[in-house]
């Protein structure tokens, strides 16, 4: 069952996945920021 869990455990690996989502976290994050302002 966390067998796709295990290897992040490594820090080469999690660094290597958080460099992947970085920009689409970013992404997410600004249009958040943008719709929030306008919104609210």
């Amino acid at each position: 069952m966390w067998k796709w869990l295990h290897p992040y455990a490594k820090p080469e690996a999690s660094y290597r996945l958080c460099s992947t989502l970085l920009p689409w976290f970013m992404v997410i994050g600004v249009v958040s920021l943008v719709v929030g302002t306008l919104w609210g």
